[in-house]
């Protein structure tokens, strides 16, 4: 005969004991999914931030190009300031709110029916690939998004 409290018939021990494996398991299982939330969640924020830095970082060189002049736009890669109201290039790379952020220019290809191939054909003078990528780190993982566009010297 199991025990009982009291010596009444009511609850075993062994009823309670799984009750509490139940609870423990329950509790376990939902502390596990709120933390795996908060980590998406956070993720999804910094990824967010990324992109925005990103198409920043777009607007910047199309300004660059726009207000220094096409020949500012030099292949290497390049980071950026923003002076007065004014980007321009500075160094290889920059660091925000720990993101790193580089542009990458390089010259831009063309086959002889005028489109922009990825290897082989005519370097076109007027234009430029432009690779915008910004990488961080989040509970030790390496995170990076790039952006890719062309830009022309259209003046």
């Amino acid at each position: 005969m199991l025990q009982t409290f009291n010596g009444n018939k009511g609850i075993s021990i062994i009823e309670i004991l799984v009750v509490i494996a139940i609870l423990a398991v329950t509790l376990t299982t939902l502390l596990g999914l709120i933390n795996f939330s908060l980590r998406i969640n956070d993720l999804s924020r910094q990824t967010t931030q990324a992109n925005g830095l990103a198409q920043e970082a777009m607007e910047a060189v199309r300004s660059i190009r726009d207000n220094a002049g096409w020949q500012q736009i030099a292949n290497g890669n390049h980071g950026l300031i923003n002076t007065a109201g004014k980007w321009s290039f500075s160094g290889t790379e920059n660091i925000t709110g720990g993101f790193t952020r580089m542009i990458s220019i390089q010259d831009a290809y063309r086959d002889a029916g005028d489109n922009i191939v990825a290897s082989g054909g005519t370097a076109d003078l007027d234009t430029k690939k432009i690779t915008a990528s910004v990488s961080w780190s989040e509970r030790s993982q390496n995170h990076n998004i790039e952006i890719i566009t062309h830009l022309t010297n259209w003046k």
